[in-house]
């Protein structure tokens, strides 16, 4: 079962029970009028190796999946990487009931990845390689004289 959400004659949003299907493109506030106390970003590459990439499957509907675990981000990875979720209590999650996550009538604290804060940390660890690889070349190239 699905639940589209329409513009202009064409769904945008698709929600399923496999997840959600954006059509066309997502777009976050960034203008620079919105932010304060902007900082570079420190330590990139540390935290980018720090990042565990795994194979799961998930325990409600058992599609298979690659990401990471948000505990393990939350522990060694920047914390701003996670996030903290309230999940509502579903009637039919029996799967979700029977290994104790959720309970009925209870909402349910868990964490969630932040995907998209990921794509400023992966730019900053590749430009801090860039940066030893460039002073890499240049000390190869000193060292043949060239």
């Amino acid at each position: 079962e699905y639940t589209y959400l329409y513009y202009n004659g064409g769904y945008k949003l698709r929600t399923s029970s496999d997840g959600v299907l954006v059509n066309g493109s997502i777009g976050y506030a960034s203008d620079r009028r919105l932010k304060k106390d902007i900082a570079p970003i420190s330590g990139a590459l540390d935290a980018v190796l720090s990042l565990k990439g795994v194979n799961y499957t998930l325990i409600d509907g058992g599609a298979k999946h690659i990401g990471f675990v948000a505990q393990d981000i939350q522990s060694d990875a920047p914390g701003w990487l996670t996030e903290r979720v309230v999940v509502e209590p579903e009637g039919d999650n029996e799967s979700a009931k029977n290994d104790g996550s959720i309970r009925d009538g209870e909402s349910v604290e868990m964490l969630a990845v932040n995907y998209s804060n990921m794509v400023a940390l992966l730019t900053e660890a590749v430009k801090e390689q860039q940066t030893q690889i460039e002073s890499l070349v240049e000390r190869i190239k000193h060292l043949e004289g060239t």
